[in-house]
This record gives C-alpha cells, sequence and structure tokens, in this order.
C-alpha cells in the first residue's frame, strides 16, 4: 500500500513541478475526491469484485490541468493505493510535442478460498506426500468427509494485471509527425486447468491451479505524413511475451510415489515474439472521392519442448513412450498478410457509395514433427487459409424523405483442412430509413447469407465454422419525439441460420431481440429514463449415429429479460440533487434432449432435460443525494445494493471428488463453484473544485 501511494504522490510532485516551471499567466485547475465506502458482502466476495476492488477504506480521485497558449499538463488518478488504481499524466507543446505517461491496475478475481490436497499451488511444482492418494478408498463417494477433509491447502484464484507506458509525439516537422511508445503489462496469480487422468472415456480429470507470471513488452513507432489530399504513415510493433512457468509438473492420484507414471506435466503458454510492419493512406480524388489504403504484414514466432510420451486410457495414467521423435524442440512461425482498398465517393447529393476490397493470408510454416507410439505414426497438422472479401453499398436518397442502401458482399475462405476446405459466402441486402415528420424516425435491414462450402463428412458431422447455411437477418426500428423532453425508441431484429446437409452436429440457429428504451424532462425539475431489453435465443443439434450408436436431438433455448429505471430529481435546482437508479438483468435456459434410441436406466426423457441452464438474474440498485456547498466544494451521500443469483447444472450441487463407481473419479479445487451473492455499499463523497 505505501508504495502505491508513493506512485500517486511522485506523480503528483512532478505535476506540480511542471506547473511551477511554466508561465505564470496560465489557467491552473481541477479537482480533487476522497470518497469513504463501508462493503458487506455475503456470498461470493470474488464474484462480486470479480474485476473491481470494493471493500471498507477511502479511495482518492484528482484531475489536474493547467494550459497555456503554448503548453498544457493533465493529470488524473483514481483509486489511488487500490487494486484499480490508475494514473496519466500529458503534457506537451501545443503544435510541436506531446508526451503522457500511465499506470494503472486491474484484477481479475475467479474464487477466494479454493481447495487442494496438493502443496506448491501458484508455482509450477504440484505433489502430495502419501505413497498413495486415499481418495479412491471403498465407500468414498461424492464429498464425503473423508475425501474433502484431505483439502487442506487453500489459495485463491486470481490474475492480477499491471499496465504502464510512456509515448511521445513529435508533431513541429509538419507535414511530418512521429509517434512512438513503450509499454509493459504484468500478469501474476493463479488459475484452473484441467488434465484428464488417462485417454479415452471414463478416465476422470484433475482440476490444477495453474500459476500465471507473465510479462509482455511492447514497442510501437510511427513515422506519417498528413497534408491535404494526402495521408500516409508507417508504423512497427514488436511485443515480446515471456512465461515464467511453461511447464506445470505435477503428480497423479492414484499412483504410487516413485512409478513411472507418479508424474506429468501441462503445458503452458510459451514465450514468443511478434513483429507487425503497417502501411495506412488516404488520398482525396475528384467528385468529392477518398482512397483509403491498409496493408500490413506480421510475423509471430514461438518455442517449445516436444514431450516424448504420452497416456493410454487406463485409471494409473500409463506412460507410452513416444518413439522416432524428427525433433524434440517444436518452433512455431505464422506469418500474416493483409491488405485492404476503400473507395467511397459522394460525387452528388443524393448518392454516397463504397467499394471495398480486403485480403488476408495467414501461413503457418512451424515445423511438423512426426512421430510413432504403439506402431502407430501421428503428426502434428498445421492450419492454413487465406480469405478475400470485396462489396459494393450505395445509399440513395429518394423523395419524401426516405434512403435506401442497398449492399452486396462476396467472401470466399480457402484452408488447409481436410474436412472443409473453401467456403463462398454471398451476402446482400437492404437498409432503408425514413423521417417524412419531425416527431418520427423509421429504420428498417434485410440481410441474407447464402454459404457453399467444399466438405467432407466427417464422424462427427462438420464443423460449424465452415458449414454450408442460410441465414437471413429482418431489422426494424422507430424512434418517436412526441414532445419536447419526451424521446422514445423502439427495436425489432430477427436472425434465423439453418445449416442443411450436414450430418450430425449444429443445425439450426434462431435468434429474437425486442428493445424499447424512454427518457422524459419534466421542466427543471426531474428527468426519467428506461429501458427493457427481451432476447429469445434457440439452437438445434443432433447425434445421427448408426446401428446400435446412440442418436439423440437437442434443443438450447435461452431467454433474457434487461430492464431498468433511472431518475434525477433536482430538489433545490443546482443546489440538491437526488439520483436513483434499479436495474435489473435476467437470463433463463433450458435443455430438451431427446434420445432417439433406447434411454439408459433409470433415466427417462423427462430427467434428462436441463432445467437450470446458464440462469442468472442480477440486480442492483443505487441511491445517491448530492449537495453544493458552494462553487467549490460539493458533499455526496449514497446506498448501493447489488444481488447475483446463478444456477447451472455444471455446478449445482458442487463436489470436490466425483465418482460413480470409485475407480475412475475426478479431484476439482472449487474454481467458478457457488458464484451467488449480495452486497451492500454506502458510501460518502466530498469534492473540491479549483
Amino acid at each position: 500500500m505505501k508504495r502505491k501511494l508513493l506512485i500517486s504522490i511522485a506523480a503528483l510532485l512532478v505535476l506540480l513541478s511542471a506547473v511551477n516551471a511554466y508561465s505564470e499567466d496560465g489557467k491552473f485547475g481541477g479537482d480533487v475526491r476522497l470518497t469513504g465506502k463501508v462493503a458487506d458482502v455475503n456470498g461470493n466476495v470474488a464474484k462480486f469484485n470479480e474485476y473491481r476492488d470494493i471493500k471498507d477504506g477511502v479511495y482518492g480521485k484528482i484531475n489536474l490541468k493547467y494550459d497555456v497558449d503554448k503548453y498544457f499538463l493533465k493529470f488524473k488518478a483514481s483509486d489511488i493505493g487500490y487494486d484499480t488504481q490508475s494514473y496519466k499524466l500529458d503534457g506537451g507543446v501545443w503544435g510541436k510535442f506531446k508526451y503522457n505517461l500511465k499506470y494503472n491496475e486491474i484484477p481479475h478475481n475467479f474464487t477466494f478460498g479454493a481447495k487442494t490436497f496438493y502443496t506448491g499451488a501458484g508455482s509450477n511444482n504440484l505433489t502430495y506426500s502419501e505413497t498413495r492418494a486415499p481418495f479412491t478408498a471403498a465407500g468414498n463417494s461424492v464429498n464425503t468427509p473423508s475425501v474433502v477433509n484431505q483439502y487442506t491447502n487453500s489459495f485463491d484464484y486470481s490474475i492480477k494485471r499491471k499496465q504502464y507506458g510512456v509515448g511521445f509525439k513529435l508533431e513541429m516537422i509538419k507535414p511530418l509527425y512521429l509517434d512512438f511508445g513503450v509499454f509493459r503489462e504484468e500478469n501474476e496469480g493463479i488459475v484452473p486447468v484441467a488434465a484428464a487422468r488417462g485417454t479415452g472415456s471414463g478416465n476422470g480429470m484433475v482440476e490444477l491451479p495453474a500459476p500465471v507470471d507473465y510479462v509482455t513488452d511492447n514497442f510501437k513507432a510511427e513515422v506519417g505524413y498528413a497534408k491535404n489530399p494526402v495521408f500516409a504513415s508507417l508504423s512497427f510493433l514488436y511485443s515480446k511475451f515471456d512465461n515464467d512457468n511453461e511447464n506445470l509438473y505435477f503428480r497423479f492420484p492414484n499412483t504410487a510415489a516413485g512409478g513411472a507414471a507418479d508424474r506429468d506435466v501441462y503445458t503452458l503458454p510459451p514465450d514468443n515474439d511478434y513483429y507487425k510492419l503497417a502501411f495506412k493512406g488516404k488520398v482525396k480524388l475528384p467528385l468529392n472521392s477518398a482512397l483509403n489504403v491498409n496493408a500490413g504484414k506480421s510475423r509471430a514466432k514461438s518455442e517449445a519442448e516436444v514431450l516424448n510420451y504420452s497416456l493410454d486410457g487406463t485409471t494409473t495414467a500409463t506412460k507410452r513412450n513416444i518413439t522416432g521423435l524428427t525433433d524434440t524442440n517444436f518452433n512455431g512461425k505464422v506469418d500474416t498478410t493483409n491488405y485492404a482498398l476503400v473507395l467511397n465517393s459522394n460525387p452528388v447529393s443524393f448518392l454516397d457509395g463504397k467499394v471495398y476490397y480486403k485480403y488476408y493470408d495467414k501461413s503457418n510454416n512451424s515445423d511438423r514433427i512426426t512421430g510413432t507410439v504403439s506402431g502407430v505414426n501421428y503428426t502434428n497438422k498445421l492450419f492454413d487459409y487465406r480469405k478475400i472479401v470485396s462489396g459494393v453499398e450505395a445509399g440513395i436518397k429518394l423523395p419524401a424523405k426516405f434512403t435506401v442502401t442497398p449492399f452486396y458482399r462476396y467472401a470466399k475462405t480457402d484452408r488447409e483442412r481436410d474436412d472443409i476446405s473453401q467456403t463462398k459466402d454471398n451476402i446482400h441486402g437492404i437498409d432503408i430509413g425514413w423521417n417524412g415528420v419531425e416527431f418520427m424516425t423509421v429504420k428498417a435491414g434485410y440481410e441474407k447469407l447464402k454459404r457453399e462450402a467444399q466438405w467432407v463428412l466427417a464422424s462427427y458431422g462438420v464443423a460449424i465454422d465452415g458449414a454450408p447455411q442460410d441465414r437471413r437477418t429482418y431489422k426494424i426500428g422507430v424512434d418517436v419525439y412526441p414532445v419536447d423532453g419526451l424521446n422514445i425508441g423502439l427495436g425489432y431484429k430477427n436472425k434465423r441460420s439453418k445449416h442443411e446437409d450436414t450430418g450430425r452436429g449444429f443445425r439450426e440457429e434462431k435468434n429474437s431481440e425486442y428493445s424499447a428504451n424512454a427518457d422524459y424532462a419534466v421542466g427543471k425539475l426531474m428527468t426519467i429514463a428506461g429501458y427493457y431489453d427481451y432476447e429469445v435465443y434457440k439452437t438445434t443439434q443432433l447425434q445421427n449415429g448408426t446401428g446400435a450408436s446412440v442418436r439423440w436431438e437437442v434443443e438450447q433455448k435461452n431467454k433474457s429479460n434487461d430492464y431498468g429505471l433511472s431518475s434525477d430529481i433536482y430538489i433545490i435546482p443546482k443546489k440538491l440533487t437526488l439520483k436513483a437508479q434499479y436495474d435489473n438483468v435476467r437470463s433463463n435456459g433450458f435443455v430438451d434432449i431427446n434420445y432417439l434410441t433406447a434411454i439408459p436406466a433409470p433415466y427417462t426423457q423427462d430427467s434428462l432435460d436441463l432445467s437450470s441452464w446458464d440462469d442468472y438474474r442480477k440486480e442492483s440498485v443505487t441511491v445517491k443525494t448530492s449537495y453544493n456547498v458552494s462553487r467549490s466544494l460539493s458533499l455526496a451521500i449514497g446506498y448501493a445494493y447489488e444481488k447475483f443469483k446463478y444456477s447451472d447444472a455444471a455446478i449445482n450441487g458442487y463436489a470436490y471428488y466425483y465418482s460413480t463407481a470409485n475407480t475412475n473419479p475426478s479431484y476439482f479445487t472449487g474454481a467458478y463453484s457457488a458464484p451467488s451473492y449480495n452486497a451492500n455499499v454506502v458510501f460518502a463523497a466530498v469534492t473540491y473544485n479549483f
């Protein structure tokens, strides 16, 4: 905490020193705010603070600005001393140069108080001291005390991200400019990963706390030319990613200490380097036209050790050696080339058009390594693809204040894949607008996509990313302004996609969205605003086996309701204000599973269905009263309530240890379990403006 405070104090001293060095004729102003908070959280504290740091304490915020004819300086700081703190310093000489320095932190909290029987959580070496894991003794079942009592080591699943850097832009050599910056991002913490206890089905898995200790350094530089009618820039980006732990070593449960299969390794992200050279340009042409050009070339490189064994399908996870490896190190190299041309033209007042062409090529030049396992040769496959997109659209103004914008887009993707080698997308549609009356605007649109594919029907069907598809989208929106101060918006969107002749797998997708919003200003005394969104999303999948194979059809349906209301009441105009807001977000999912073959005992057709499928509800209420004591001093006091409730078949009745027969168990750590919470926060703030 002391180090964080020193950062903010040092930055403030730099600012004040710079201000003192500038002319006294400048304008110095800003504001300082102190906010005290008291938080009472019941339930999952990590989920409540997933991307924030709300707890009992005093939060500081500073905004300072100094501006004269030649110079400017700005300083901003917020959440000083907390895990969400942020600082930024901007300055420079008008028309000559600019600079900036910044630092910020943000957490990503998953689960606090996770449990494991492993020692070394947070390191790259996980083990336990027993000769054999005691968790498979006869009689042990889901969450029995004799099993859970072995989980004696507690830790937090959480990542803290820190970003800081400096940038400088030189403008005094106009029409040329130079812009460069150096930035670093650090990520540190623990995340959950899962490792199989063998290949094949029914062997269970083990959840592991994996260390995160990443550092990414970035350097960017850009030189440009900007003078009508031409703009051009050339930029270079270099990024270096370092991971202190590229392997996570762990001991398998249910194996004898020192045995052949006692230890295994889970690979983590390897160190890598990324380079990109890019060009941007724009030139103005006759007939009120402009040509935009973007082009880039990049390369990503990495290196990783190749494991010399695999696992068989037994519960003891016996290792099988990989022989005849052509290389013990994998060198990854992916080259990407892209360019785009866009011609915009507005030759006459009633016509505005655009024509474009885009090309993207991803070439995977990584190593191909071959090895032999039990007499079978295996080689890693590389994925390359090329995509071309071209299109045209025209905005046409018609009588009676109508506008129509027809468009057409063609996309072709070639893949180096066995299942789908090529897809062709033909997309056409039209957008229509009308504002024939002063109090109303209407917008509508239609789009159709027809995807053709060259594919081979595999045993698992056709992958969704390239399957043949027929998609149609309809949308309409109405904005109404019936009286002064009242605005109403209504909208509807429907999208339906069908995947035909694909055998098993994803077959159909339906999506309908309804929205409404309104705001009303009641003279100078009050403003009221509200919104409502309703969405229905449905998908259909088919597992269509043959013979005695299991065949089933699944229909997944999600409904979501979002609504809210807010109001500002000016009890004493420009003096005393009351703000209140309520938001409610709710989602309800259902999975209907229909077996097309005999249903295995003891299940029935109804008992297979999942009524709890990503069900959640989040409510929040905020009430705040602010009082302007003077032009320089204001006070505020408020209360916030937040409630989150989540239900899903995957985590309801969470078990740290799970096995139906006590022979192929799975071991979990509590990641993402019991995410529900409710919280009350009381706060008071004082702000001084100068």
